[in-house]
C-alpha cells in the first residue's frame, strides 16, 4: 500500500505594483464619493425645492384667508356706517365662506329690521302728531266751552242777584230774614 499523500496547495503569487493595485481601490472610492456627493446634492436641492413649494402654498392660503378676513372687516365697517345694501362674495366652502354666508344673512336681517323699525317710528310719529292735533283742537274747544260756561255763570249770578231783595229793601222790613 502506498502511503497516503495529502494534496499540496500551491500558491501562486503575482506581483502587482502597489500603485496599480490600490489605484483601482482609490478610483472606486472616488467614484463612490462623487456618487455620494451627487445624492446629497439632489437631496438638498429636493429639500429646498420642497420647502419653497410648501412656503408658496402657505403664502397662497394665508393670502386667501387674509383677503377674506379683510373683506369681512370692511363689511363690518360698512354696517357701522348704516350701509346695508351690499353682499360679500362667497368664494370658498370653508369656515370663512360659511362666515361670509352668515354675515350676508345677518346684514339682510339688520336691513329689514332697520327698515321695519324706521317704518314703525314714522307710523308712531304720525300717530303722535295726529293725537297732538286732536288735543290742541280739544283744548281750543275747552277754552271756548269754559268761556261760554263762565259767561253763563255770570249771567246766572246776575239773575240771582236781581231776584234777591237789595240791602235797602231788606232794611225796610225788620221782621224779615232772608238767606241765599
Amino acid at each position: 500500500a502506498a502511503p497516503h499523500i495529502a494534496p499540496q496547495y500551491w500558491t501562486i503569487a503575482f506581483v502587482v505594483p502597489k500603485k496599480e493595485f490600490l489605484g483601482a481601490l482609490y478610483r472606486s472610492q472616488a467614484a463612490i464619493g462623487e456618487s455620494t456627493q451627487a445624492i446629497v446634492g439632489f437631496q438638498v436641492a429636493g429639500s429646498v425645492l420642497t420647502l419653497l413649494i410648501v412656503l408658496l402654498g402657505v403664502s397662497l392660503i394665508s393670502r386667501r384667508m387674509t383677503r377674506a378676513l379683510t373683506a369681512l372687516s370692511g363689511a363690518a365697517a360698512r354696517i357701522m356706517h348704516k350701509d346695508y345694501d351690499f353682499r360679500l362674495d362667497v368664494t370658498t366652502n370653508d369656515e370663512i365662506g360659511s362666515l361670509s354666508v352668515a354675515f350676508n344673512k345677518m346684514v339682510g336681517e339688520i336691513r329689514d329690521y332697520t327698515q321695519n323699525l324706521e317704518g314703525l317710528v314714522e307710523q308712531r310719529t304720525s300717530e303722535v302728531k295726529r293725537a297732538n292735533s286732536e288735543i290742541r283742537a280739544l283744548n281750543e274747544r275747552l277754552k271756548d266751552e269754559n268761556l261760554r260756561l263762565g259767561t253763563e255763570l255770570d249771567v246766572a249770578r246776575r239773575i240771582q242777584l236781581m231776584v234777591l231783595p237789595s240791602a235797602r229793601e231788606l232794611g225796610d222790613i225788620d221782621e224779615l230774614d232772608v238767606d241765599g
